[in-house]
């Protein structure tokens, strides 16, 4: 439901609660498989999709950017790591593309849940748009390619998902469906390449296509 006052839209949806992402960021990225990812545009479009790849980090081990920062000074972007989960983390990766990742677990935990893969659900043909001259298929199938489609970049750093801000918001989803889970090594990264802490939705055609895709087996659902 879109509700509108004199200043501007604002989405009416049932979030996720600040107490969904105080946990492992393991069984958060798990958990959000499934769920469903709306941008809230200026001119009230509605682009949201629903999430069939996550992965999780975490400060304890070297793929995560918080890593041996936890006794260590921290810059603005390793402090944000250690604040209060429920918040976006979005950043330029090799100064290309944006990547939306949720802060997750207590104060000081350090970790957070990076969203890879997203079905496009509504708002497709703006999708189309964002995204230039690509096969549907490809619209959302990896963490650069769904920030780009629905039109996230730096500005959307540090937006509180639980307080009431619209612009981005994750919601369960209507039906309670079963969701058929793959677990497997994350891609993209060099270190702690042993953890099983990407997740997908099984055998679903729109997740990112990596060569460690053979490497997701079956687990049961958190």
């Amino acid at each position: 439901m879109l509700c509108r006052d004199e200043h501007h839209y604002t989405f009416e949806m049932p979030k996720l609660p600040f107490k969904f992402w105080n946990r492992h960021p393991s069984i958060v990225a798990a958990e959000l498989i499934g769920h469903t990812l709306t941008r809230l545009l200026e001119d009230g479009s509605r682009l949201s999709g629903r999430i069939i790849e996550t992965e999780a980090y975490h400060h304890s081990e070297a793929a995560c950017h918080a890593y041996r920062f936890e006794n260590r000074e921290r810059s603005d972007r390793v402090a944000h790591f250690f604040g209060p989960a429920g918040v976006t983390y979005v950043y330029l990766n090799y100064g290309i593309h944006h990547l939306l990742n949720v802060i997750t677990g207590p104060d000081e935990d350090g970790s957070a849940v990076l969203i890879r893969a997203i079905e496009p659900k509504s708002g497709i043909d703006r999708m189309r748009l964002n995204r230039g001259n690509v096969r549907d298929k490809n619209l959302c199938n990896g963490p650069g390619k769904l920030t780009s489609a629905l039109s996230i970049d730096l500005s959307h750093n540090k937006v509180k998902l639980h307080r009431g801000e619209d612009q981005i918001a994750f919601s369960r989803p209507n039906l309670d469906a079963i969701v058929e889970l793959s677990a497997g090594p994350r891609v993209g990264i060099s270190k702690a390449t042993d953890l099983p802490w990407r997740f997908a939705e099984r055998d679903n055609p729109n997740i990112s296509k990596a060569k460690e895709n053979r490497l997701l087996v079956p687990i049961s659902s958190p």
